[in-house]
Parts: structure tokens; sequence; C-alpha cells
């Protein structure tokens, strides 16, 4: 599958969850949405350098990433689904984000251990992103399953 052929099946199936995605889809759709951040960009800065933000923290930005996670997490679930894998494991960085707030919030009301600090916390919210997205990075790589499986029929195989 091509980059305008997986782009529009990626933008047809924007908030599907289920069913299964090729490897060219998803790696062009996601380049798609990377590629699709830089007009939000363009625009936050124009908004600054023109003195006609309202807040100080790049808004247009911040919504296109809202939507456009939501849409990789979408794609990356069946890009999961299409190599076996239970699509849950494309929240596993939000997890670790999520933790590594928790955690840094809770160590906020602690002494002051070395083991507990700010950046105690930081760097091991880092290692965990890191490490997770490496993991589903390694997953996505892998090649679809033959034949259908309990997501759908293979996207490379066409049905009668």
């Amino acid at each position: 599958m091509g980059p305008i052929q997986a782009t529009k099946t990626g933008s047809a199936k924007f908030f599907q969850w289920s069913g299964r995605a090729s490897r060219s889809e998803f790696w062009w759709y996601f380049l798609a949405l990377l590629l699709g951040a830089l007009p939000p960009v363009a625009i936050d800065i124009w908004l600054v350098t023109a003195g006609l933000h309202i807040v100080d923290f790049p808004l247009v930005l911040l919504i296109y990433t809202a939507v456009s996670l939501l849409s990789a997490s979408a794609a990356g679930a069946r890009r999961l689904h299409d190599a076996g894998f239970v699509g849950w494991l494309v929240l596993l960085p939000e997890g670790a984000i999520l933790a590594g707030i928790v955690g840094l919030t809770l160590s906020l009301g602690l002494p002051p251990y070395p083991d507990l600090t700010g950046l105690g916390w930081a760097t091991a919210t880092f290692l965990a992103l890191t490490g997770s997205l490496i993991f589903l990075a390694a997953l996505w790589a892998r090649r679809s399953q033959p034949g259908p499986n309990k997501y759908g029929p293979n996207p490379h195989e066409v049905t009668p």
C-alpha cells in the first residue's frame, strides 16, 4: 500500500479500533500524522510572533496532538491485531506517563529521599516510556499473521 492510499485508509478508519492494518498502512499513516503536525506548529508560531496568542502554550498543536494521538492509537491497535496481539498494548506508553505523573505527585509530599525525588521519577518515567515505545515499535514491525485471525481477515489477502 502506498502513502496516499494508506493515508486515505487511515483517515477512513480514524477511530476504528477493531480489524487489522498492514505494516505499510500503519507506517505511512503514522508518517502522515507526523507531517500533519507541521501546519499547527506554523500556526502557533505565527500566533505568538503576531501577538495574537490567547494562552502561553501551543494551543493549536495541543488540539492536533490530542486528536492525532487517538487516531494513531487506533491505527496502532489495528496493527497489533494484524500481528496477532491484543490492541490494549498500545496503551503502554500512556500507562508509563500516568505512572510517572502519579509517582511524581506522591513524591512531592514525601521526605526528600534520594530515590524518590522528582528527578528520579522523571528518569524512571522517561525510561519506562522509551522502553514501551521500543517494545511497541518491535511489535508493529512484525509480519502479518497469515490468513484470518480472531481480529479479521488478513489485509494482504484478497477475499472473494
